[in-house]
């Protein structure tokens, strides 16, 4: 889903399409289970570019399209601080449709970084980001993105959400170096698949690309 064409928020759950309960899939799941009111799905990530990082499926018989609710945004927020207590450092992401989710089957990104990301150590960072310190004012400010159509990525840490803004990615043209702009690297990481790549980028093409991420 993440090279597809976007439009508004969401899009309906595809059987035929890509997802989640896929049968080839379940060997990818190493615990399934019920955690506070969810029951919720741990699968192992192919493509880590983090530390323990894994996907979250969410209620996954229910085949809920990657759309946050206030149900869901509760409970990345409930999950998020409870790990978080024995687990220093783990954190939710959650990309947006329209700001390259890779599939339409709600699902959230876990990780431990003790570290902060660089977004994070920079007051002069050009991408719009808020950082929320309750559940209900975080979903306020959700829902006028979601009426705005505006597309958006969020970290759920120990007691506090970080709201990134973005550009919607039908509305530019990313480098070839890359696959497109996600909720790592709208925090200021990076991701590279190519080596030859890895040697060769330099700083201003680094901005240069973050830069494309601005609402204009």
């Amino acid at each position: 889903m993440s090279g597809a064409k976007t439009k508004g928020m969401s899009k309906a759950f595809d059987e035929k399409g890509f997802h989640f309960n896929k049968p080839f899939l379940q060997k990818e799941s190493f615990w399934e289970g019920q955690f506070f009111s969810k029951k919720i799905s741990l699968l192992y990530n192919k493509f880590p570019f983090a530390p323990l990082h894994g996907l979250v499926v969410v209620e996954r018989e229910q085949q809920h399209p990657q759309l946050l609710t206030f149900e869901l945004h509760q409970f990345a927020w409930m999950m998020a601080n409870s790990v978080s207590i024995g687990i220093p450092g783990f954190s939710l992401a959650y990309n947006a449709y329209g700001a390259y989710a890779s599939v339409n089957h709600f699902h959230l990104q876990c990780f431990v970084r003790e570290k902060p990301l660089p977004l994070e150590n920079d007051k002069k960072y050009p991408l719009i980001h808020y950082w929320f310190e309750a559940l209900s004012d975080a979903w306020e400010f959700i829902e006028a993105l979601h009426r705005d159509e505006q597309p958006y990525h969020l970290i759920y840490q120990n007691n506090k959400i970080l709201c990134v803004v973005r550009r919607r990615q039908d509305d530019y043209m990313h480098a070839d170096w890359t696959a497109g702009y996600a909720w790592y690297e709208a925090c200021g990481g990076v991701s590279i698949a190519n080596i030859d790549n890895f040697k060769n980028l330099d700083e201003t093409e680094l901005k240069e690309e973050l830069n494309k991420l601005i609402i204009k």
